[in-house]
């Protein structure tokens, strides 16, 4: 199951572009979370488009899992770098999110040459 939420780790991990954490300390976690958003939205489904068209599913999986992060820990629009990606490791798997197919396929396994 590790395997399935990598995908979505290495997606997140480089959409949550909140802006510069700095001009934001005066804003609510809430007010900024909202503000970016459809932003972060679009990021996510980049790459996830590369691998469905289904536009509207991969859109509900990335508003989904997005919510679902920001109600586990809203000061998650703060992190960078290492922390975040510790962040999402730890609770994306706890998202309640409908996985897309190709999330719930099993990784290939790779013959080893002996």
């Amino acid at each position: 199951m590790k395997a399935y939420w990598g995908v979505g780790i290495i997606l997140l991990g480089g959409i949550l572009s909140f802006g510069g954490c700095k001009k934001h300390k005066q804003a609510s976690a809430k007010q900024v979370f909202e503000q970016n958003l459809e932003t972060n939205i679009k990021t996510c489904m980049e790459p996830l488009l590369k691998r469905t068209d289904d536009t509207l599913a991969v859109r509900t999986y990335c508003r989904c899992a997005l919510e679902g992060l920001f109600r586990i820990d809203s000061n998650m629009i703060f992190l960078r770098g290492k922390e975040l990606n510790e962040f999402l490791i730890k609770n994306l798997p706890k998202v309640d999110c409908e996985l897309l197919p190709f999330m719930k396929q099993a990784p290939k396994e790779t013959k080893k040459e002996e």
